[in-house]
């Protein structure tokens, strides 16, 4: 999340032409060639990409603080399982991407299954099973 975060929210033109995005020729006009021109997507990209920026510095330094450690497993658990969700939900409307993209996703669901599994295990070594 970390590194991913910090791709998408400092260079989001970059992170947007990895993706083939197409640049905006209504308006591109004096721009440098590669430049996706709405201001609103990029406003957007950055955002996300700052979200998962400041996450993931949370998690990164929850492996240094145990009182942490028990929140950063359920928020990385929730954002993993958000990507998985709602690319499986793209994949559904929308078809599949590419092999980068699916790549991701089954990391990503690896990641999440594994968070879901240490959540329970968390939750009977609470419980006293």
């Amino acid at each position: 999340m970390l590194l991913v975060g910090s791709f998408i929210a400092l260079a989001p033109n970059e992170y947007l032409m990895s993706m083939a995005a197409q640049p905006d020729q209504a308006f591109s006009s004096g721009l440098p060639q590669g430049n996706v021109t709405s201001t609103n997507l990029i406003s957007d990209v950055r955002g996300m990409g700052g979200m998962l920026l400041f996450i993931g510095t949370y998690v990164f330094i929850s492996t240094f603080k145990a009182a942490w450690r028990h929140p950063e497993l359920v928020i990385s658990t929730l954002v993993y399982s958000a990507f998985v969700v709602f690319r499986t939900t793209g994949f559904i409307f929308e078809g599949f991407p590419s092999m980068g993209i699916l790549t991701a996703y089954f990391i990503e669901l690896i990641i999440a299954l594994i968070g879901l599994f240490l959540m329970k295990k968390k939750k009977q070594e609470l419980a006293g099973v």
